[in-house]
């Protein structure tokens, strides 16, 4: 083996030891500070130093490698299952050898006269050590990640140098809190200097000391992301983390733990934050964004929103994009700068907009840095402008040259419209064809991406459709190639200045439009190789030709443009689409909207006397209500069949409803040719048979509840509605009324036969489930009305009856029922809302178990009652068996503790009973929860409260499965005796 070779697999050993070493470290110190006094504690840590110090610095890494390893290895459950507690001392950095103790008392026991910031995650403070270093100490406001996460971390970037960046020295934890400790710079931030109260500083900021600044912290920034060893993303770049020294030279501070944090961030924060960082992983392009905010702050002077007269508010970078626009973004520039050079501060500028583009067109850092230095022309980081020909359909081999030839070089004389995300212009080739060529207002996405979907929808064929026959890319713009058809639209049709047009669109020709449309739509859908969402759908982009058939426009690129679309178009576009990812059914609201101008005539808007709007989606809905639909047709149109019209605009209103009840485009195809029924095509909001005899109907359900009449109404939940209703037969049903379709109609199907008709004697039985009037109804047996939040915090005489034996009992029925779920029932069924609220007890206050099987269907929001349950892992990771016992544990601290999980303190403070018990478990004190009411059994209580800590451990999977926490309830003397009455 090489000499090279073996220096690879040493620094590697050493990499790893230095991670092991603060594991072990962390683990470690909390075992000594339990072990004995403090004295001998710290004679003992300064024995093993000097023991270490005397051995050849080669033998001692060895030596101390091998131990680390071994104990390591050893003892890995043990340091698991011990990282929560106090922790010590942890080296980083050559020299940074830290403790709690020491950090804490280097800033005066975190004295508020030392706080020298406050941020999204932690406070800042400044401290002195012994030997009179100052340095910056974070102290985070929580524990953001698994400890070992946090230490890979520290380790990566400890000691990690850069003249733009404030190094981590070194890291500690202790009392529950992470402390991160820096070289001390100053107090001086780059909001100060530029917003705050001192003069003089300001007036330091020059040109050339800004264009310093921002050079700096680019630098800073590209070392972060290429120069060091691993990709380090910042995260949280904005005015307040650039500390500046004496020199007013910058320094990034707060870098390398922003995907350890909590997604949520402060609203000051999020102004910095890329867009796209809300739905993806964090990479290096979002910090190019944030640092084309600062550079837009840095050189405007301006703070990102300015308050102004009226109680308005000015955002700086909506008045960059319009100056932009207008090609004067030299206006921004800071009127106090007097003597800068225009086309410096142009390229500046650019550059800036260039950083808050879409990600695939935002420079790298490196190339940031190049401009910067050089002062050469933004061009040079842009898209490769000389893109040539792309061939995606026979005879469509175009070059960006060519298509611009085509056009007149885009002249205005050959546009033909005008959309959300480009211009439209006919163009003639060299052979004499006539096309539409799309130029798109903006690059909307990466070039592969778009070049994938060209090819899969190029070449595409269908009466209905405007084929697209090639594209190509240059100058960073993208153009799409059409067949040309024409120019009138839908739109102009129906709206425009040609009276004889508008007389041709009688309601055959309207009949003929409505059914070539939805056959179109219904071809992308199900009819092409994939799936097709054209997520544009509107009379401006429904061409006619000479005979008026019409042809669908600018379909196939819906999930590459940005989610921002203009207003014009936001009329026509599902409600659900701004929150959810685009599906065929945003198609189907679309083309019901389209069906409501075309039959009606009318505009979306419509502009009324006294400065009113009248909208024709409003008023559909309040003639649907009267049952009146046909007084919306066209008033122009004489002859017409009556039932076919009120068939057809019955069918536009369902395509309208909420997703889960639109019908799909070939149900619409097929109710179009047939003239049959709207009642075809609606989801059977009748009958669903779940469980024998639980045929049921959605009038029956609303009449048995006197239609939802608030005195049946039982409870209220974070996702519906439970009512009490009575049937015809004299069954009572607990009824829930979900507050919205919280998910398509196939899932809720599928989940729904899953669990109809599960009997479990601590489970509250599914008996069926109906649908209508945009609602989800699910029956379930009747219980009562007593749940465990009721007897435990309710009337004294029900929470008389909860004895020792009796919450034993509810113990161990609910960890039945939720074995049950996890591992006896035919597929593993997760809660996912565990809490006193859906726990009913009967008339012998045995427990079951409510509102199971939808979790996974329901939206991830929860109600912050409902969240004092619910593991912590839940908000980041798949929701898995583990949570429900995370939730039981917490239950069961409840029920054996009589107390609230939230309880106010003097002082508006907040008593949390979940820390409580952390607190007492670490101390040896846990059985000081217990209700001092109950007359209970001292080993059986221990045994419950350990067993209901372990459920609350993290990782998840360091917790007991349900079916091992039965066993453990079963062997206990409360549960082997159970209550009279049982």
């Amino acid at each position: 083996m090489s000499r090279q070779e073996n220096t690879i697999n040493y620094n590697h050993i050493a990499k790893e030891a230095m991670i092991l070493y603060l594991h072990f470290n962390l683990v470690c110190a909390s075992d000594q500070v339990n072990d004995s006094g403090p004295d001998r504690k710290h004679k003992q840590e300064d024995g093993i130093k000097f023991k270490i110090q005397k051995l050849p610095p080669s033998l001692s890494f060895l030596i101390f490698t091998a131990v680390v390893v071994g104990v390591s290895f050893l003892n890995l459950m043990n340091i698991i299952s011990t990282l929560d507690a106090p922790q010590e001392r942890v080296e980083l950095y050559p020299g940074g050898l830290y403790n709690y103790r020491k950090i804490k008392a280097a800033t005066k026991n975190f004295n508020v006269a030392n706080r020298i910031g406050e941020g999204g995650f932690g406070t800042v403070y400044k401290g002195t050590l012994l030997n009179g270093t100052a340095i910056a100490v974070k102290k985070l406001s929580a524990t953001k990640e698994g400890m070992w996460e946090f230490a890979e971390k520290s380790c990566a970037i400890a000691g990690m140098k850069h003249p733009n960046l404030v190094t981590l020295m070194g890291c500690c934890a202790g009392n529950n809190q992470l402390l991160l400790i820096y070289e001390y710079i100053g107090t001086t931030s780059l909001e100060d200097a530029l917003f705050g109260s001192v003069d003089e500083l300001r007036a330091r900021l020059d040109w050339q000391t800004r264009c310093k600044i921002c050079l700096g912290l680019a630098e800073g920034l590209c070392f972060l992301h290429e120069g060091s060893k691993q990709e380090t993303i910042h995260g949280d770049i904005k005015p307040a983390n650039i500390i500046l020294d004496d020199d007013l030279n910058p320094k990034l501070y707060d870098f390398g733990f922003a995907k350890l944090y909590h997604k949520q961030k402060s609203e000051g924060t999020m102004s910095y934050t890329a867009p796209e960082v809300s739905d993806r992983p964090l990479e290096a392009s979002a910090d190019v964004y944030s640092f084309g905010v600062v550079m837009l702050i840095l050189f405007s002077g301006r703070k990102i929103k300015t308050p102004r007269a009226g109680g308005e508010t000015e955002y700086l970078m909506d008045e960059a994009q319009i100056m932009s626009r207008r090609e004067n973004l030299t206006e921004l520039v800071d009127r106090k700068l007097i003597s800068y050079d225009r086309e410096e501060a142009e390229m500046i500028l650019r550059l800036a907009m260039q950083c808050i583009d879409s990600p695939p067109f935002r420079p790298t850092m490196s190339s940031i840095v190049k401009i910067l230095k050089k002062g050469c022309s933004i061009q040079t980081i842009l898209i490769n402008a000389e893109l040539e020909p792309v061939q995606l359909y026979p005879g469509g081999l175009y070059n960006y040259r060519k298509i611009k030839a085509a056009t007149k070089n885009f002249d205005v004389a050959n546009r033909i419209g005008e959309g959300g995300f480009g211009t439209v212009y006919k163009g003639t080739l060299l052979n004499g064809t006539a096309i539409a060529v799309k130029k798109l207002s903006a690059t909307k996405e990466g070039m592969w991406e778009f070049a994938e979907k060209s090819c899969a929808i190029a070449g595409m064929k269908h009466p209905n459709l405007v084929t697209l026959m090639g594209c190509c890319a240059g100058n960073n713009q993208l153009l799409l190639i059409y067949e040309y058809i024409g120019t009138t639209s839908l739109e102009d049709a129906l709206f425009g200045s040609v009276d004889e047009l508008r007389a041709r669109l009688d309601w055959q020709t309207r009949c003929k439009i409505c059914l070539g449309l939805a056959e179109g739509l219904c071809f992308l859908h199900e009819g092409s190789k994939q799936e097709t969402i054209h997520g544009d759908i509107k009379p401006a982009n429904i061409i006619l030709d000479d005979d008026l058939n019409p042809k669908l426009y600018d379909f196939g690129f819906a999930k590459l443009y940005h989610k921002q679309k203009s207003e014009g178009t936001m009329s026509y576009t599902a409600p659900e689409v701004s929150d959810r990812p685009l599906e065929a059914s945003a198609d189907v609201y679309s083309f019901g909207v389209v069906m409501l101008i075309l039959f009606s005539g009318r505009k979306i808007k419509t502009p009324r006397a006294g400065g009113e709007t009248e909208y024709l989606m409003d008023e559909a809905q309040i003639m649907s209500r009267r049952e009146n639909l046909t007084e919306l047709v066209d008033r122009k149109l004489i002859s017409y069949d009556r039932e076919e019209a009120e068939m057809i605009l019955r069918l536009a209103m369902q395509c309208i409803d909420s997703p889960p009840f639109r019908p799909t485009m070939s149900s619409i195809v097929k109710i179009l040719k047939k003239g049959c029924s709207i009642q075809t095509i609606l989801i059977n909001a009748e009958l669903v048979e779940l469980y024998p005899g639980g045929l049921y109907y959605y009038q029956e359900i609303k009449a048995s509840t006197k239609n939802f009449d608030i005195a049946n109404r039982l409870g209220e939940g974070g996702f519906g509605t439970i009512y009490k209703g009575t049937l015809l037969n004299g069954l009572v049903v607990a009824v829930k009324k979900l507050s919205a379709a919280k998910e398509g109609m196939h899932a809720f199907a599928e989940k729904r036969r899953a669990i109809a008709g599960i009997k479990h004697p601590n489970l509250v039985t599914l008996m069926g489930c109906c649908a209508g009037k945009n609602q989800l109804l699910l029956i379930y047996e009747f219980i009562g009305t007593k749940s465990l939040e009721d007897a435990l915090f309710g009337s004294d005489k029900l929470r008389k009856r909860l004895d020792w034996q009796t919450r034993c009992k509810i113990c161990l029925g609910l960890a039945e029922g939720l074995s049950f779920l996890h591992e006896v029932s035919k597929q593993e069924i997760i809660h996912g809302d565990i809490k006193p609220e859906n726990i009913f007890l009967d008339n012998d206050l045995n427990p079951r178990i409510y509102d199971f099987g939808f979790a996974k269907l329901y939206h991830k929001q929860k109600s912050e009652g409902t969240m004092s349950y619910t593991a912590p892992e839940v908000k980041d990771r798949p929701l898995e068996a583990s949570a429900d016992v995370y939730s039981f544990g917490v239950v069961v601290l409840v029920l054996f503790s009589g107390r609230k999980i939230k309880t106010p303190r003097a002082g508006a403070q907040t008593g949390y009973l979940v820390d409580e018990a952390q607190i007492k478990n670490e101390n040896g004190t846990l059985m000081e929860l217990v209700d001092q009411n109950l007359n209970y059994d001292w080993d059986d209580a221990k045994v419950i409260l350990t067993l209901a800590m372990k459920c609350l451990k993290s990782p998840p999977s360091s917790r007991d499965t349900m079916a091992t926490i039965v066993e453990k309830l079963k062997k206990l003397r409360c549960t082997l005796n159970k209550p009279e009455g049982d």
